[in-house]
């Protein structure tokens, strides 16, 4: 174990009450060395992803080819398309040459530049900090130490991913490189988990000048928030090193892409199936049984259809460069926010500009010059090697079909995926109480990434399946599909970020905690959803089974009625089986209803204009998006006021609309599907 070094001018029991300065490690020079070179880690890569790098091509090609991946990443691939439609990113050819590889290899020089930069800025600062850990070092530095160790570390973890091309062709370059990074990793874990004892604020305040050891020879207190978060960074730290790790090797990346693939194959046929059948086709693979089991097992075969495309797509983006672009710019601002948070009671000798906070800064200007330099002598685009394959919209040789992400299905997945990574990395960057706790982070997240989302995800699947069955003309579907995409949002935020303990009408029994009112929300908000879709199934049914018939529109006014009292049940079910209190939700559920058509009935306008001007599909998209903007603070807003009973409240009297709203498009296109035969009947009897 550490010990005090002898001549000491601290001791555990006689040390000054103030955070004595050490520029070495807290000085502002030393800081912002760290912080700007991983912020222009992240600018280059920002700029690499923008600019340079191309999903068509396979990332563990031999270097200086073109060879074409067989299993394109599909989040990369529709963002690309995204970019293309941007005039000073859009490429002019469809030739892979055509991509500025001049710019291409200065950015894979500074990324690898950068990369082993960090390396060993890492592991001076962690070597400086245990050579230091006899008296030197107070707990403020020694915090301080992790997060500019976990900074450099982070950058170049990232940096892993984005140099898989150049690594898979250098295995010396690779396997050095890893083999440092797992070393750091180390010394970086053995350091979060000596700071532990870290526990409450004495070391920030009164006891600034007691030296690190002091804490470390203390007993760790695992139900302390210091021991939990550092459990957390260490997780953290290891679940990063050993992706990245993975990511390097061909064997996993690819393996996830051919299982995405697949996946993704496998979902598309059976929707093509589903949508292509006839209208009595409905449930085309159980015709032989009864009713009831035949509407659940296709209900169930359509949940099937949108967990393969749900898995395919979150593999997709586990496995993409976006991702690594996200979330390594989100790290960075999380650690940059505790860096300027730490900074504030530490010494302020430590701001002053000496020598050695100086050196650190003019010492940055070495790797822009070597950037620069790098430009300048790269061959420009004409005399660079021919080295083009132009890339067909129809591959003989069995490249994945994309044809899929320009479909409302997979962006919605798309977009609900992405908004639950924004929710994770806004709730840690918050640095909010309670993600301090790690036990109840770990069931935040958890709970929301492997209930929540994928319930979400599927449901939205589903819908759109059943949407595009449904004999209601576009701009209704439209309308449908974007009310439900902005519920389904607001739901996913509020997940993140509601911690209220105001619950309104909802009374929790007495001892009852916090985790028991989540349960409540979470298991009502899963049934609200199979609700809707089981009351949406049911109308399309009634209608493929009845149409023709002069009793299906009173029918439908049963079903309707049928449908409400089944919500009114699971409001009222739910709350008595958890032992919860609750009101009668009748006026609740109904005014919540009234409110949604109205909401309803403006987005329906919206379509409706749009389908009249014959809107191009951008401006299309675009305004749709501003409707999107608009309405989902508002009832993020709205769930953030009211409780959670008042928020499943909101939900089923939304999702209630909904129903009736597709009862009245059914109805509207009867009515004039049999007014369009009788005057045609009424022109044939003209003589």
């Amino acid at each position: 174990m550490f010990k005090l070094s002898d001549g000491c001018s601290s001791t555990c029991k006689d040390f000054p009450k103030e955070i004595p300065s050490y520029g070495d490690i807290g000085g502002i020079g030393v800081t912002l060395a760290f912080v700007l070179t991983a912020w222009m880690v992240v600018i280059v890569l920002v700029g690499y992803y923008l600019k340079v790098y191309d999903p068509r091509l396979d990332p563990f090609r031999k270097e200086g080819t073109q060879r074409v991946t067989k299993y394109p990443n599909s989040i990369d691939y529709s963002v690309h398309e995204i970019l293309q439609s941007i005039p000073w990113l859009k490429l002019h050819s469809t030739s892979v040459s055509s991509r500025p590889s001049r710019l291409g290899t200065v950015l894979n020089a500074c990324v690898l530049m950068f990369a082993d930069v960090q390396i060993f800025t890492s592991l001076a600062i962690l070597i400086g900090a245990y050579a230091s850990v006899g008296c030197d070092i107070v707990a403020y530095h020694w915090q301080y130490m992790i997060y500019l160790a976990w900074l450099a570390s982070v950058t170049h973890l990232a940096s892993l991913s984005f140099l898989r091309n150049h690594l898979a062709n250098n295995p010396a370059k690779r396997t050095w490189r890893l083999v440092s990074m797992c070393i750091i990793q180390v010394m970086l874990s053995v350091a979060v988990g000596l700071s532990m004892t870290f526990e409450g604020e004495p070391w920030l305040n009164s006891q600034g000048g007691r030296p690190a050891i002091c804490y470390f020879e203390n007993r760790i207190d695992t139900s302390s928030n210091a021991s939990q978060s550092s459990i957390k960074f260490i997780i953290l730290i290891a679940w990063g090193l050993a992706i990245r790790i993975a990511k390097t090797f061909e064997s996993f990346e690819g393996g996830l892409r051919r299982i995405a693939s697949r996946l993704a194959e496998s979902g598309n046929r059976d929707r093509r199936t589903f949508l292509g059948s006839t209208e009595g086709q409905w449930s085309w693979r159980f015709d032989n049984t009864f009713l009831p089991l035949r509407f659940l097992l296709s209900y169930l075969d359509l949940a099937g259809i949108g967990t393969y495309w749900v898995v395919s797509i979150q593999l997709d983006l586990f496995t993409s460069l976006l991702a690594e672009v996200y979330w390594v710019f989100f790290t960075i601002t999380w650690i940059t926010t505790r860096l300027v948070k730490l900074r504030i009671p530490g010494n302020q000798d430590d701001s002053k500009w000496m020598f050695g906070q100086v050196l650190p800064i003019i010492l940055l200007i070495a790797p822009l010059a070597i950037a620069i330099e790098s430009f300048c002598m790269v061959p420009t685009s004409n005399e660079l090697p021919n080295t083009s394959q132009d890339i067909s919209a129809n591959d003989p040789y069995g490249i994945r079909d994309l044809s899929h992400i320009h479909s409302s299905t997979y962006r919605g997945v798309f977009f609900l995926a992405v908004l639950s990574y924004i929710a994770i990395a806004v709730y840690f960057v918050l640095d909010q109480a309670e993600t301090q706790s790690f036990a109840s982070t770990l069931i935040r997240i958890n709970s929301t990434v492997f209930v929540l989302q994928p319930t979400l995800q599927v449901s939205w699947v589903v819908c759109n399946m059943w949407l595009d069955k449904m004999a209601l003309n576009m701009a209704l579907k439209r309308t449908i599909r974007d009310v439900v995409l902005v519920v389904y949002s607001s739901i996913s935020l509020v997940q993140n970020f509601d911690s209220s303990d105001d619950h309104g009408p909802l009374v929790p029994p007495s001892g009852s905690t916090t985790k028991d009112t989540t349960r409540y929300a979470e298991l009502m908000m899963c049934l609200l959803i199979l609700y809707a879709h089981a009351s949406l199934a049911a109308t399309f049914v009634l209608d493929e089974m009845l149409r023709g018939t002069k009793w299906r529109y009173f029918l439908h006014l049963n079903l309707l009625c049928v449908s409400y009292l089944i919500l009114r049940a699971i409001m009222i079910a739910i709350p008595a089986y958890l032992s919860f209190a609750s009101i009668l939700p009748d006026k609740y559920i109904l005014t919540c209803a009234g409110v949604s058509m109205f909401l309803l009935l403006f987005v329906f306008s919206l379509e409706v204009w749009a389908g009249k001007k014959n809107l191009p599909k951008r401006k299309a998209f675009f305004i749709r998006s501003v409707v999107l903007l608009f309405l989902c603070p508002f009832c993020l807003l709205l769930s953030q006021l009211l409780s959670y009973m008042m928020v499943s409240i909101f939900l089923g009297g939304f999702l209630f609309s909904l129903n009736l709203w597709s009862v009245i498009g059914l109805c509207v296109d009867g009515c004039r599907h049999s007014f369009d035969t009788a005057l045609d009947d009424a022109l044939l009897m003209e003589p």
